[in-house]
């Protein structure tokens, strides 16, 4: 039983951090996103004058 009760522990542990790396990911990839647009828009700005 304890056994057991071990190994799901630790099966939801690994999912966790599963997701969680999935998460910091995605957000990464919005922050890089967001970075870039921000570059463009400066850029873009700056061009115009």
């Amino acid at each position: 039983m304890a056994l057991r009760e071990q190994g799901r522990k630790k099966k939801e542990e690994r999912r966790r951090k599963k997701e969680e790396g999935r998460k910091k990911k995605e957000e990464g990839k919005i922050l890089l996103c967001l970075s870039l647009t921000a570059q463009f828009i400066i850029f873009g700005f700056c061009s115009d004058f």
